[in-house]
């Protein structure tokens, strides 16, 4: 069952020494089993849990407090390669010729850290889209005023064609002004940025 078991076991004794790693910790963590038993299991960890896991068995045995034992709780392992993983690792106890030993099993969390994350970034882009909605919609309603103003200006200026030619590009700024705010509108609506023609009769 254990060599067969899609989540890691590892099995470690009351000084914290590796007797047993099954297949999946060798695929998890990138060790042959036969490199790890008979070694301290905090070689599978980076600092400062490394550190700190000797003290915490001492403690253990001292005390019997369980930090993690019995209760299971999200950490970092760290491979052959010296890259880490986060896991979640649950840890049993039970007595073998008198003396506690402590089971681990170990499920690797990366694919669901990573659709986490993923969702956070949607869920950020779907407020950046509710806003520049907001923006773009108001934005829209102050440049039809200057666009269709600065129209206006532009005929009433054919005597002074200088000044003339400056309400066109006022008139002609507000426009790609619109233009971009058209694709602020799209974007918060997840539209699909196709232009296509259009018989403008018909449509009205």
């Amino acid at each position: 069952m254990v060599d067969t078991a899609v989540d890691g076991v590892i099995l470690i004794d009351a000084q914290g020494m590796v007797t047993m790693f099954n297949p999946a910790c060798e695929r998890l963590f990138g060790y042959a089993s036969d490199e790890v038993t008979g070694r301290n299991v905090k070689m599978l960890m980076p600092s400062p849990f490394r550190d700190e896991h000797d003290q915490y068995l001492a403690n253990y045995r001292t005390t019997r407090v369980a930090k993690i034992i019995g209760i299971g709780r999200e950490v970092e392992g760290q491979r052959k390669d010296g890259t880490t993983f986060p896991m979640d690792l649950s840890v049993g106890e039970a007595l073998q010729d008198g003396e506690s030993v402590f089971v681990g099993v170990i499920h690797d969390l990366t694919e669901r850290k990573r659709t986490e994350e993923q969702l956070v970034q949607a869920q950020k882009m779907e407020a950046v889209g509710q806003l520049s909605g907001g923006i773009a919609h108001d934005l829209n309603n102050l440049l039809t005023v200057i666009v269709g103003n600065a129209e206006l200006l532009a005929e009433r200026l054919k005597a002074r064609p200088d000044l003339a030619r400056l309400a066109s590009a006022i008139s002609a700024a507000g426009e790609r002004g619109a233009e971009l705010t058209g694709r602020l509108l799209a974007f918060s609506r997840r539209q699909t940025l196709i232009p296509v023609k259009i018989d403008c009769n018909h449509l009205i």
